[in-house]
């Protein structure tokens, strides 16, 4: 079975075949999880026979987390519960809305302090954490204007450079921690660390490949979009953006069982 998805650079539309139980298992995803309710399916992932009302509500959820485990990120305008899509991935962490903010207005220690409303740089959510979140779901709860998320799926010299590199960091407990920027998971898989706003990377070279990339990846927000990736594979980024644009997105963390 195939479906067309808003997976590739831009957002543009892509066929995918669906995947094996042992391809989820290699990205992470307990292929048990995959049968959850749906209310409708839609244009962005619909499999090519739910026009004649034939799709189930699994066949729905199946193509998702296929392309998933193939492009390690997937935006969808599917009507289901935001926790539901959590569940599935793993153990989600409590949904907490996201908006831009003044650098005065947020958090100490935060992206939104250093750069405010400035484009972020490239990173990992959770990158100095001891376990950081295997997935990120995000879903456009209000949208006025235009507004997108850019993401990263690092090249082989940019992998190679992370391979080589250690970050630095300073736990607010005190004293000093040293964490790989790359561990290997399994087969084809990897975990990637990267804030540089929490750690200082032991290799300018990383830095300036990372610094110079260009997405892969671009995600146009509309309300109820939904995007999903695979946090230790893929690298983001919020552009900048107006003080008074309205932005506010939904977010969980979700910490995979495998």
């Amino acid at each position: 079975m195939a479906l067309t998805a808003i997976t590739g650079a831009a957002g543009a539309g892509a066929s995918f075949a669906v995947g094996s139980a042992a391809q989820h298992r290699r990205a992470g995803i307990d292929p048990r999880r995959r049968g959850l309710a749906m209310r409708t399916s839609s244009e962005s992932i619909r499999p090519r026979h739910a026009e004649a009302g034939m799709a189930s509500p699994s066949e729905c959820l199946t193509p998702l987390l296929s392309v998933l485990c193939d492009q390690g990120h997937a935006t969808c305008d599917l009507d289901l519960p935001f926790d539901q899509l959590a569940r599935a991935l793993g153990r989600p962490g409590e949904p907490e809305e996201i908006l831009p903010r003044l650098s005065s207005e947020s958090r100490p220690g935060s992206l939104s302090a250093r750069y405010g409303c400035h484009q972020f740089p490239w990173h990992s959510d959770g990158a100095v954490a001891l376990q950081p979140p295997r997935w990120i779901l995000l879903r456009a709860v209000r949208m006025h204007g235009t507004s997108s998320t850019e993401l990263l799926d690092p090249s082989s010299e940019v992998l190679a450079a992370l391979r080589r590199t250690v970050l630095r960091t300073t736990p607010a407990s005190g004293g000093v921690r040293y964490l790989p920027a790359y561990v290997p998971t399994g087969t084809n898989r990897y975990r990637l660390r990267w804030d540089l706003s929490k750690a200082t990377p032991s290799r300018l070279e990383a830095e300036r490949l990372i610094s110079i990339a260009r997405p892969t990846a671009k995600v146009e927000w509309r309300e109820g979009r939904t995007l999903i990736f695979d946090n230790e594979r893929i690298l983001h980024r919020r552009p900048g953006v107006s003080p008074t644009q309205v932005r506010v997105l939904e977010r969980i963390y979700v910490w995979s069982d495998a």
